[in-house]
């Protein structure tokens, strides 16, 4: 059975309490199978849901790669921090091909030390549709995010395991460690923070934990790909450091993380749950980068809080933006009933319009990220930071219930 490992021996069962085991599996099977065929709606609606995200993510990719920011007749706009996240969302749905074409324009579109900050940084650029041309705006919102992100992106990738793609990344570790430069390169020693851009005097909480999955990203991919263990310690202990600054954003008062904290003098801006963009959301993004575990009291907590602060958020987004990055959280949480209120209600309701603006290329890898993450929570297989593993109970005897980025100023 497909998420659930028999190993009988290791576990010492006995013959006949294996049998036993297998007969109540197959019956809860059976309720399962009888529940989706009543309702006609469970699996079938994930597997449209998720044709539609990548028609969609097909739709506003342009010739040379880019993703458009949406697929508003008007659009003009590419922005490459939203283009990462469509690229992960691609790579988790396996289609390697889409999310390669991006990452190939990505790094073919570097700058080098340039004035909004060290390493390869990008920007963003505009386009016209006929005949198809892009201009580059000389200008980003931040230097650090779009850098982490990708940088995830790239590891996303090579864990499709396309032959193409890996050969491809295998080429690449100087141009990441560029890209990973420009991720760090705003570090802040005084408060173990990097900050978003240059004439910017913050660090953003969000965009460091963005840093820091993406610095764990590169290392693994010394690791994995490049074969470069002394890079790979370099870039953790980086990580490190960073995880020691999102610490410090702990906010023991308000019993949450405050969103952002000035680089002159040190000075935290406090989150509200009365504000959804960024106080709140802020406190999503331990959980969906892995900097905190979804069964740790403070996760738990902080979704809790989360969702009486916006019990309504399944339904309707309080913000223009729809945010199914909530729904990546909620998986991350195991939260499988807001996984599919949000895909049978916000998302279906952007669905039977063809997702017009506001909904934009994020949110279409954001939402294809949150239904394979529960996905792989409901088939007891978690995706941990590129190892998939058994969640629970290495023997089937042994069983028992299994259960746009905004931009804001301080």
């Amino acid at each position: 059975m497909h998420g659930i490992e028999t190993e009988a021996g290791q576990a010492g069962c006995t013959g006949a309490r294996l049998q036993a085991a297998q007969v109540v599996l197959r019956r809860a099977l059976l309720t399962a199978l009888a529940v989706v065929i009543s309702t006609g709606t469970a699996a079938p609606s994930v597997e449209s849901t998720r044709t539609q995200l990548t028609a969609y993510l097909g739709a506003v990719q342009l010739p040379d790669g880019a993703f458009a920011d949406s697929n508003a007749s008007n659009d003009s706009h590419i922005t490459p921090y939203r283009g990462a996240y469509a690229a992960i969302g691609l790579s988790l749905t396996g289609n390697a091909g889409a999310s390669l074409r991006f990452a190939r324009w990505y790094v073919a579109h570097l700058n080098r030390d340039d004035q909004w900050g060290p390493g390869c940084t990008i920007y963003n650029y505009t386009f016209s549709r006929q005949p198809f041309a892009i201009a580059s705006t000389k200008s980003a919102g931040a230097i650090d995010a779009p850098a982490g992100v990708f940088l995830t992106a790239l590891r996303y990738l090579y864990a499709t395991g396309d032959p193409r793609a890996r050969a491809w990344i295998a080429t690449e570790e100087v141009d990441a460690q560029c890209i990973a430069r420009a991720a760090y390169g705003l570090y802040q020693p005084a408060y173990k923070c990097t900050q978003a851009v240059i004439g910017y005097n913050f660090c953003l909480t969000e965009d460091n934990f963005e840093v820091w999955r993406g610095l764990g990203d590169i290392a693994w991919l010394e690791g994995n790909a490049w074969s470069n263990s002394a890079m790979r310690s370099t870039y953790l202990s980086d990580q490190s450091s960073i995880g020691d600054g999102l610490a410090q954003m702990w906010d023991a008062r308000d019993q949450n993380y405050s969103w952002a904290r000035s680089t002159v003098n040190g000075a935290f801006s406090r989150s509200a749950w009365s504000q959804f963009y960024p106080g709140s959301v802020t406190q999503l993004w331990p959980v969906i980068v892995g900097y905190a575990r979804s069964d740790d009291p403070r996760s738990i907590e902080l979704w809790q809080s989360f969702k009486t602060a916006w019990p309504s958020m399944t339904s309707a987004s309080p913000v223009r933006s729809p945010w199914p990055w909530t729904a990546a959280a909620a998986a991350r949480m195991g939260d499988q009933q807001f996984v599919t209120d949000y895909e049978a209600n916000l998302n279906a309701e952007y669905a039977a319009r063809g997702y017009p603006y506001s909904w934009e290329v994020n949110d279409a890898g954001n939402m294809l990220t949150a239904l394979l993450w529960a996905s792989d929570q409901r088939s007891e297989l978690h995706f941990n930071r590129g190892k998939r593993r058994v969640s629970r109970f290495r023997c089937i005897c042994r069983y028992s219930s299994l259960r746009g980025r905004a931009s804001s100023t301080p």
